[in-house]
C-alpha cells in the first residue's frame, strides 16, 4: 500500500485556523468598505475557457496560467486574476453603469513557490467598469489606502501613468511594438538590481548602452502629469496612506493604459496591493467600457498581520461539559441559551474523565469559562461555571 503524502501539492497550503481567522477578518473588513462605498459583491467561476483568458495578461503572464483539456474536450483554464473574467461578465450581463464590483475570490499561478508568493492564492478587488474620469481612479486609490488604514497597516502607495512611461520610451527611440516588454523587464526592478534590469533591456530589446542610460537620466527627471496630481489632491488628506511618485513603476500587465500604482507595506519591503486603469482590456472580451480597479493581496496582509494581538482569533467564552449521556438534552439546551446571549460556545461531548481533559482542553483553547452540566443542574434548571483565570465557582439559574 502506497504511503500516504500528507502535504499539499507545492505552492498550495492547508490554512489552519489562526490563520483562518485572521484570514476572515481582513475578507470581513473588504466587504464593509465596499458596501460603505456602494459596490455590488460578485463573484465568477474557477474555471473559464481557455481563450478569455490567455493573450490578456502579456507573454510572461500567460505562461503561468494553469490550462487544461476537460473531459468533454474543452480547452479550459484556471483563474488567473479576477480582471479579465469581470470583463467577461460585464460583457455577459451588461450592468448598469458605472458598475462598481468587489470580489473576494481564489487566484492560481504555475509560478515558482517563494516566500509570500503562492500557487493559489486570494485576491480583494474592487474595481469601477464604465466610467474614465480621473473620480474613479481617485476612489479606487481612496478604497486601497482605506483598507489598510482599517487595518492599521502603515503603506506605501506608489503611482505612475503608462502614458508617461511609454513617452520616457519614445524618448530614447524604443519602437513602439517593445513598449509592453520593455514595462514587464522594467517591473522587475524591486526584485533585481538596476544592472541586471538594463543588462536585460539591452540583451532582449537591442537598446544601446546610451539609450539606456538615457532611459535612467529621464526616469530620474519625470515628474506627475497633471492628471496624476489632481487625482492625489483629491485623497491626499482623506488617509493616513504615503502617496510617493514613482517613474520606474511599470507594473507587468500588458493590459493597463494610464494610471498604474502599487501599494508596499512593512517599511515599503512586501507589496500587498497594485491596480491602475485598463480601458482596452473589456473591449477584448466585447464591448468598450473604460474601467479602472486594484488587486490586494490578502495572504500577503495576514502573514504581516497575524502577529498583531488584535487579529488573533476570538477566543471561546464557554466550553460546555456533558458530564453525562442523560443531561445531553439539557446541555444542547443551555449552549443555545449562551449563544443567544452572543457568547461563543464549544460544547465538550461525554467522555471518560471528562472533568480533567475538559478543562484542559479549555485551557489550551484560552476559554474565558467552563460550565459543567450534569444531572443535579439539569434538575434545578441552572449550571455551574468556573472561570478559567482565578477558578471562582458560581451557579446560574437560567430561564
Amino acid at each position: 500500500m502506497t504511503k500516504l503524502n500528507y502535504l499539499p501539492p507545492k505552492g498550495f497550503r492547508d490554512i489552519q485556523p489562526v490563520k483562518a481567522s485572521v484570514r476572515q477578518k481582513i475578507i470581513k473588513k473588504a466587504y464593509d468598505l465596499a458596501l460603505s462605498f456602494g459596490f455590488n459583491l460578485i463573484e465568477t467561476p474557477t474555471i473559464e475557457y481557455r481563450s478569455v483568458l490567455m493573450g490578456k495578461y502579456g507573454q510572461e503572464a500567460d505562461k503561468l496560467i494553469f490550462n487544461f483539456t476537460d473531459r468533454g474536450g474543452r480547452q479550459v483554464a484556471l483563474r488567473y486574476d479576477q480582471t479579465v473574467p469581470l470583463g467577461r461578465y460585464v460583457n455577459r450581463f451588461r450592468p448598469k453603469l458605472p458598475f462598481k464590483r468587489c470580489q473576494i475570490q481564489p487566484a492560481f499561478r504555475a509560478e515558482k513557490p517563494q516566500k509570500g508568493r503562492y500557487r493559489e492564492f486570494v485576491q480583494i478587488d474592487f474595481d469601477i467598469v464604465g466610467d474614465g474620469s480621473l473620480a474613479s481612479d481617485a476612489e479606487i486609490l481612496l478604497m486601497t489606502a482605506k483598507l489598510f488604514d482599517s487595518l492599521k497597516l502603515p503603506t506605501m502607495i506608489y503611482f505612475n501613468s503608462r502614458p508617461d512611461l511609454y513617452a520616457l520610451f519614445r524618448s530614447v527611440k524604443l519602437a513602439k511594438k517593445d513598449y509592453a516588454r520593455a514595462a514587464q523587464i522594467i517591473d522587475k526592478l524591486d526584485k533585481r538590481s538596476d544592472i541586471d534590469v538594463q543588462q536585460e533591456l539591452k540583451s532582449q530589446l537591442n537598446l544601446t548602452s546610451g539609450q539606456v542610460d538615457d532611459l535612467w537620466s529621464a526616469f530620474n527627471q519625470a515628474k506627475p502629469n497633471s492628471r496624476l496630481t489632481q487625482v492625489l489632491s483629491l485623497i491626499g488628506k482623506l488617509t493616513q496612506a504615503k502617496f510617493i511618485y514613482s517613474p520606474f513603476l511599470a507594473r507587468g500587465l500588458d493590459y493597463y493604459t494610464d494610471l498604474i500604482f502599487e501599494a508596499k507595506a512593512d517599511s515599503g519591503s512586501t507589496s500587498v496591493a497594485g491596480g491602475g486603469r485598463y480601458d482596452k482590456l473589456i473591449k477584448q472580451t466585447g464591448n468598450y467600457l473604460p474601467a479602472v480597479g486594484v488587486g490586494i493581496g490578502l495572504d500577503r496582509i495576514v502573514n504581516l498581520l497575524q502577529v498583531s494581538q488584535s487579529f488573533q482569533p476570538e477566543a471561546v467564552d464557554s466550553v460546555v461539559l456533558i458530564l453525562s449521556d442523560e443531561v445531553i438534552d439539557y446541555a444542547f439546551w443551555v449552549a443555545d441559551k449562551l449563544r443567544q446571549s452572543n457568547q461563543k460556545v464549544f460544547l465538550y461531548p461525554p467522555t471518560n474523565k471528562i472533568m480533567v481533559k475538559g478543562w484542559k482542553y479549555a485551557q489550551e483553547i484560552k476559554a474565558k469559562q467552563v460550565v459543567f452540566v450534569g444531572q443535579d443542574e439539569k434538575k434545578g434548571g441552572y449550571i455551574t461555571i468556573k472561570r478559567l483565570d482565578d477558578k471562582k465557582q458560581s451557579q446560574l439559574k437560567l430561564a
